[in-house]
C-alpha cells in the first residue's frame, strides 16, 4: 500500500496533498499524486475545488510537465539544497 507523504489543509481549507520526490519526478509521480488527490475526494467526499497537490522535486521529467500544464489543480515544485556531510564523534 502507498502512502502519501503529507496531507494537510491551507489558509482557504482547501485539502492539499504534498508529494516529495528525492530524484527527478517521473510522468509516474504525477499520476501518484493524481491518485492521492483522488482518494482524499473520495473519502472526504469532497468537490474538486477542495483539492490541490504539490508535486516537490529537483527537477521534472519532461512529460511530467506537459501533463501538469493541463492538470489545474497540481503545482509542480522544484527544489534546490546545498548538501554536505560531516562526520560526527563523541
Amino acid at each position: 500500500m502507498d502512502f502519501r507523504d503529507i496531507t494537510a489543509v491551507d489558509a482557504k481549507g482547501r485539502h492539499v496533498v504534498i508529494e516529495l520526490k528525492a530524484k527527478k519526478a517521473t510522468k509516474e509521480a504525477l499520476a501518484q499524486i493524481l491518485a492521492y488527490m483522488g482518494e482524499v475526494v473520495v473519502t472526504k467526499e469532497l468537490p474538486l475545488a477542495q483539492i490541490r497537490g504539490i508535486l516537490i522535486a529537483p527537477d521534472f521529467q519532461e512529460r511530467a510537465v506537459l501533463a501538469a500544464r493541463v492538470t489545474p489543480n497540481v503545482t509542480l515544485m522544484r527544489y534546490r539544497m546545498p548538501l554536505a556531510f560531516e562526520l560526527v564523534t563523541g
